[in-house]
C-alpha cells in the first residue's frame, strides 16, 4: 500500500488561552483522493488546513504530509485560503497574482525569471485564464478570480492541492464551472477541499470530513442524516436541525437550526416564486 499523502493521529488543537477547537482528529487521505470537508462555520475546517500546511502546529497528536513534516513538502502542497479579495489600491494584474505562487520558492522575492513567468502562464491556461493575463485582478468576475487564485496555487507543480471555499461569491454558472475544472484536476493531484456547499460532495468528491471540533471520515461522497446531526446539532430522533435546499437529488446549501428539515426540488421553489 502506498505511503497516505496525509496522515493525522490524535490531533488537538488550541490557540494560547483559548479551548480546544479541534479535539480528537484522526485523518489519513490517499493518493489520488478528492476529500470534501465539510462543517459549520467556527467549527474547525479552516484550521484543519493550516495543521496540514504547518501554519499552526497541534498541541497534541501528530500531522505528516507525503510523510514528513509539512515544512519539509511545502513545494509539493498548493494552497488556496479563504476571503481573496483584492484591494482595489492594489492594482496587481492575473499573471502578477499568479507569480505570487513561486514566492518562497525563489530568493529573489518579487523578481521572477522568463522560466518561472512561462508555468505562471500554463498554470492559468490550465484554469482558462490565459487570455485575462494582463487584466487587473479585481476587473474580473469573482468566478474568474477563483479560477486565477486556483491557477496561483497550482504554479508550483503540487502533488496536494488544499483549497479553502473555492467557490465562495461565486454565482452558479461559475460554481458548476469551477467543480468540473477541480474533477479534471484531481486525475493529477489529491485535492482537499473545504467548504459549506454540499454540492461539491456530488460534483466530484470520493469521500468526506464532517468536521465540527472533531472530526468523522466516510467514505464515500453522499450526505446522510447523521452526518447532519453530527455537524450542526440535534436529537437522532427529533426534528432535523437543518434545513437542505437541493435541486433533485444535489444538495447545495444548508441553514442552521431551521424548524422544519425538507428538501425543496425544483418544482416547488417555482410554485413558490
Amino acid at each position: 500500500m502506498s505511503e497516505p499523502v496525509i496522515e493525522m493521529r490524535d490531533v488537538a488543537f488550541a490557540y494560547d488561552g483559548g479551548g480546544r477547537i479541534l479535539n480528537n482528529v484522526n485523518l489519513v487521505v490517499e493518493r489520488g483522493d478528492y476529500l470534501a470537508v465539510l462543517g459549520p462555520n467556527g467549527g474547525g475546517k479552516s484550521t484543519l488546513l493550516k495543521l496540514i500546511l504547518g501554519v499552526v502546529q497541534p498541541v497534541a497528536g501528530r500531522v505528516e504530509v507525503f510523510g514528513r513534516n509539512a515544512a519539509h513538502v511545502a513545494s509539493r502542497v498548493g494552497y488556496m485560503p479563504q476571503l481573496n479579495d483584492a484591494s482595489r489600491l492594489f492594482p496587481v494584474s492575473v499573471l502578477g497574482v499568479t507569480l505570487m505562487g513561486l514566492i518562497g520558492a525563489t530568493s529573489r522575492g518579487f523578481l521572477f525569471s522568463r522560466e518561472e513567468k512561462e508555468r505562471a502562464e500554463a498554470a492559468l491556461d490550465r484554469v482558462g485564464m490565459l487570455e485575462y493575463r494582463d487584466r487587473r485582478i479585481d476587473r474580473l468576475s469573482g468566478g474568474q478570480r477563483q479560477r486565477v487564485y486556483i491557477a496561483r496555487a497550482l504554479v508550483s507543480g503540487p502533488d496536494l492541492l488544499l483549497l479553502d471555499e473555492p467557490t465562495a461569491s461565486v454565482d452558479a454558472g461559475g460554481r458548476t464551472a469551477l467543480l468540473d475544472l477541480l474533477a479534471e484536476l484531481n486525475r493529477e493531484m489529491t485535492i482537499v477541499h473545504v467548504s459549506h456547499d454540499l454540492s461539491v460532495v456530488a460534483a466530484g468528491a470520493h469521500s468526506v470530513a464532517c468536521v465540527n471540533r472533531t472530526l468523522h471520515f466516510h467514505d464515500r461522497p453522499e450526505i446522510t442524516r447523521d452526518m447532519l446531526m453530527m455537524m450542526y446539532g440535534g436529537e437522532p430522533e427529533g426534528p432535523c436541525p437543518v434545513e437542505v435546499f437541493a435541486h433533485g437529488d444535489v444538495p447545495h446549501r444548508v441553514v442552521a437550526h431551521c424548524e422544519h428539515c425538507h428538501v425543496h426540488d425544483e418544482a416547488e421553489e417555482g410554485a413558490e416564486r
